[in-house]
């Protein structure tokens, strides 16, 4: 005799989301929030805990990571 065919239980993990904030480069805290406005072509830097805030060109393509390294360079170098 045979037996009933289990039923198969698919488990499936969630993606993980990047971090919405980033790490200042002033402060060292991550409290660092980057909006992106496309039709302006710039992208806006705030920091939560010293007060950064400043603006970056970015290109069409471009996403918050990008517009983070533009940041960095700017006040580390």
């Amino acid at each position: 005799m045979g037996r009933r065919k289990k039923r198969r239980v698919i488990r499936r993990k969630p993606r993980l989301k990047p971090s919405a904030f980033f790490r200042c480069p002033l402060c060292q805290m991550d409290t660092l929030s980057i909006k992106i406005d496309r039709n302006r072509g710039i992208a806006v830097v705030k920091c939560g805990d010293c007060g950064l805030n400043d603006t970056v060109e970015i290109y069409e393509m471009e996403e918050e990571v990008d517009a983070y390294s533009k940041i960095v360079d700017k006040y580390l170098s």
